[in-house]
């Protein structure tokens, strides 16, 4: 995301630098992905409530980006394939409670879930959950909604966490009277998805690994920066996003 910020401000501030046409091009052609596509899912990326429907949306507009920019929509398809573990039969049950999900889908997830089928939905096996995806599969997702990532299997994911069930047997429309709806989604509210939070901190590990000399300084320099994120208010990921979206 950083790159992307620094594109924006030299696009704005074109006029005081000397840009070919090819380095203008590129930098209008980068812009145009990271404001049209890319901030939001970014900014919703660690939400593990939203994860499944967005990653799926996100492909599906990934896709469709190719009107604008087939190379750029290519090219980004051809990475985010790679991280397509939320739409497996386990974790996808979790859009459930995500608000953004039509409840015409929800109540599809309900029957897919109560039904005795299983799927197979490019993972290969019950010991390897993440998606196994190519460029070829891609028209699959594109077409696809959140019930057909879920079945028979989809309700260990709230056995395994010892949460109730009992919203499923009402309707969508209900669930956010339900308490036991509530308490589901409260609990996984404050679950952060894992790899979103390490590759910031492996980021934050390289912007100053280069600036220091010994081990002590190193560690020092990490707890100043913690202590700085800390105490500059209003400009974490989960603020801003409330602002933006």
């Amino acid at each position: 995301m950083s790159r992307g910020i620094y594109a924006l401000k030299i696009l704005l501030f074109k006029k005081q630098f000397k840009l070919s046409n090819r380095e203008d091009e590129g930098l209008r052609d980068f812009a145009l992905f990271v404001v049209t596509v890319y901030v939001k899912a970014w900014f919703t990326s660690s939400n593990a409530i939203a994860a499944p429907y967005n990653d799926l949306r996100f492909v599906a507009l990934l896709d469709s980006y190719k009107t604008i920019d087939e190379k750029v929509s290519q090219k980004a398809l051809n990475k985010f394939i790679n991280h397509l573990w939320y739409l497996t039969h386990d974790w996808a049950a979790l859009a459930l409670l995500d608000s953004e999900v039509p409840l015409d889908i929800k109540r599809s997830m309900v029957a897919a879930i109560k039904s005795d089928t299983e799927k197979n939905t490019f993972c290969a096996s019950p010991e390897d959950l993440r998606l196994k995806v190519t460029m070829r599969d891609v028209p699959v997702p594109v077409s696809s909604h959140m019930n057909d990532f879920v079945d028979s299997r989809s309700l260990g994911i709230f056995k395994r966490f010892d949460l109730p069930t009992g919203f499923l047997d009402k309707d969508p429309t209900q669930w956010n009277e339900c308490e036991e709806f509530q308490q589901c989604r409260l609990y996984f509210a404050d679950m952060v998805v894992v790899n979103d939070v390490a590759e910031r901190g492996v980021k934050l590990t390289q912007d100053y690994i280069g600036q220091v000399r010994t081990e002590e300084y190193f560690q020092d320099l990490l707890l100043v920066s913690q202590y700085s994120r800390r105490a500059v208010k209003g400009y974490t990921k989960e603020a801003l996003s409330v602002n933006m979206f």
